[in-house]
């Protein structure tokens, strides 16, 4: 009998760790024309200089464990400072214009950020997503260069995540690309139909399509699913496969006539896969091994070393941070648990009975029940205090009746507050 043991502390240690080093290396400076101070990482986390999708990443780290960030008002501030009037970002080797992928990638660490310079980016941002897409309805780096399963997907989320509603028609002209550009396996790789399908490109289009709307049972994504779990290596995971565009893919860009620059983007591929899965449902020996994989991996300084980069990069630590508190928001309760058992694919939740636990996590899932359905709390409550000053002559009945119109209304606002619209072709 196999036996996986995650432990809650050793999940909750690692994140720590990581916010713990976060915090240390933050940088802040003074913006270029002497105005507000700015602040914020680079994509290698020890290094002096700061970077706009680095700094994105890094307030979602604060973001996915629910940690309170200090200094977020000086990242917000940098995000200001180096987005483009025309509302896109762009990476340190290429100052002239922005990138899909970029500024895809900071709004989508900010997405959960409600003050108003954030909003602000945030509208700028995915104006510029829409105004740049190719007219197959894909994304490529910039408008007319050839769209890629990344850079498309990538922008998808980041509408979907952002401007959800307002970019639906858009959302679903994107679904029918990533339909159209599967390999004959059912899968996908770095560009449409190559018939070089990896892991990573897999796992990160079924985790978009998931955000989209698309149910883990449509064809689209059982299909994928089942090729995924034939790529896993109990020794590697998901990180050993044949084609090289599963850790890293580049493309140039032609600047000026004389001038090319070399994009690059890394992939840590196993947190990507397991995030894929839990957001299908799918919690097995697989997803297990992995979490015990990336617990084990982390290195004394928080961080996680990936096999094309010889130095420390804050997106290895964010990938791993939303795969290990995804993990724990898809386990029930298990903050109620020392720790959790896989026994041959049966989960077994272990812990001392603790009853100020109890107590916590019964005011928690309370505060969440009323957060998420305050109109029938509010109306519950009207009826049952209001029946009970009906039957005690406390208030007449007439009065009681056209009381009711106030928390019917509340109930009517939440009701199209929370419904959405989601068009499958």
């Amino acid at each position: 009998m196999s036996l996986v043991v995650i432990k809650t502390s050793d999940i909750e240690y690692a994140i720590s760790k990581s916010i713990n080093t976060l915090i240390d290396n933050f940088k802040s400076i003074r913006s270029d024309n002497g105005g507000n101070e700015i602040g914020g990482w680079h994509q290698f986390i020890f290094d002096d200089k700061i970077g706009a999708v680095a700094t994105s990443q890094g307030i979602a780290c604060f973001a996915y464990p629910n940690k309170e960030f200090a200094k977020l008002p000086l990242a917000i501030n940098l995000l200001k400072n180096e987005q483009f009037k025309d509302g896109g970002f762009t990476i340190k080797i290429l100052s002239e214009f922005p990138l899909v992928e970029s500024t895809s990638g900071v709004l989508l660490g900010i997405r959960d950020i409600k003050n108003e310079i954030a909003k602000e980016i945030i509208t700028k941002g995915a104006k510029w997503i829409e105004n740049n897409r190719n007219d197959d309805n894909g994304w490529g780096a910039i408008k007319e260069t050839v769209s890629r399963v990344y850079a498309t997907t990538l922008a998808m989320w980041a509408l979907s995540a952002t401007k959800g509603n307002e970019c639906q028609a858009i959302i679903n002209e994107g679904i029918d690309w990533i339909k159209n550009a599967r390999n004959a396996d059912g899968c996908w790789g770095e560009l449409p139909r190559d018939e070089k399908s990896t892991p990573f490109h897999t796992a990160f289009v079924i985790f978009v399509l998931r955000q989209c709307g698309i149910s883990a049972d449509s064809d689209i994504i059982s299909t994928s699913l089942c090729w995924l779990d034939e790529q896993w290596d109990k020794r590697d995971m998901w990180e050993s496969h044949n084609e090289t565009t599963n850790h890293i893919e580049h493309y140039d860009l032609e600047i000026t006539s004389t001038r090319r620059a070399r994009i690059i983007w890394n992939h840590f591929v196993t947190p990507w896969v397991i995030i894929a899965l839990l957001n299908c449902g799918i919690l097995n020996g697989k997803v297990f091994r992995g979490i015990d994989f990336l617990i084990n991996r982390q290195t004394k300084e928080g961080c996680w070393k990936h096999q094309n980069v010889n130095e420390f990069t804050l997106w290895a630590i964010h990938d791993s941070l939303f795969c290990l508190t995804s993990f724990l928001d898809r386990i029930v309760d298990i903050k109620n648990y020392d720790s959790v058992e896989l026994h041959d694919d049966v989960l077994v939740l272990k812990g001392k009975f603790d009853l100020a636990r109890k107590i916590k996590s019964a005011v928690s899932l309370t505060a969440l029940y009323i957060k998420k359905y305050w109109a029938g709390v509010f109306i519950s409550l009207y009826l049952l205090i209001g029946g009970i000053c009906v039957l005690k002559n406390l208030w007449c009945f007439e009065s009681y009746l056209i009381g009711l119109i106030i928390p019917i209304s509340l109930l009517v606002i939440q009701w199209r507050i929370g419904k959405t619209v989601v068009i499958i072709r």
